[in-house]
């Protein structure tokens, strides 16, 4: 009997989650290879720029960031244009760019072959880290001052290199 009890409660709580997982909305972006579900929960879509391009805004900030993160779509192949930054892999690129003395602009390019993604996060500069003050808004980071900055921001780097991979 207690078989049956504990069965039938597996039962429905499975039936329940299921309910739950299926009622979860998701934003589907249709591209070349593939339908990527992105939750709406978790994402707000933005307008569009462009025809190629789709953009969403993460619903909630993460630690150091000073806005929601960004993420663009660009439902086509990346060209060697948007290829900026220091490469972690042949198909991640990672750019900092100043945007204040205290704030440093974050992006990080995923190249799909098909299509590309761009994440875009405004990071809080900590305490003490050696940076010049910019010449203007929006300079990148090169040479060393890009390494120092990978550095700094190391977990923050893998956890959105993890973040899209797991979307991607």
């Amino acid at each position: 009997m207690r078989a049956m009890v504990l069965g039938g409660m597996c039962l429905f709580f499975s039936l329940v989650f299921s309910a739950v997982a299926a009622s979860q909305t998701v934003h589907e972006i249709e591209l070349a290879d593939r339908v990527v579900r992105l939750s709406a929960d978790e994402w707000r879509q933005l307008p569009a720029p462009e025809p190629f391009a789709v953009r969403f805004e993460a619903r909630a900030t993460r630690v150091n960031e000073t806005f929601p993160q960004l993420l663009t779509i660009f439902k086509l192949p990346m060209q060697i244009t948007d290829r900026v930054g220091v490469a972690l892999r042949a198909d991640e690129l990672a750019e900092f760019s100043f945007m204040t003395p205290a704030k440093v602009t974050y992006r990080l390019r995923l190249d799909m072959d098909t299509f590309w993604v761009e994440s875009v996060q405004v990071l809080e500069v900590p305490v003490g880290v050696p940076l010049r003050v910019p010449w203007r808004l929006n300079e990148r980071a090169s040479g060393d001052e890009a390494f120092v900055l990978l550095d700094t921001y190391d977990t923050e780097v893998k956890r959105t290199r993890f973040q899209l991979r797991q979307l991607f």
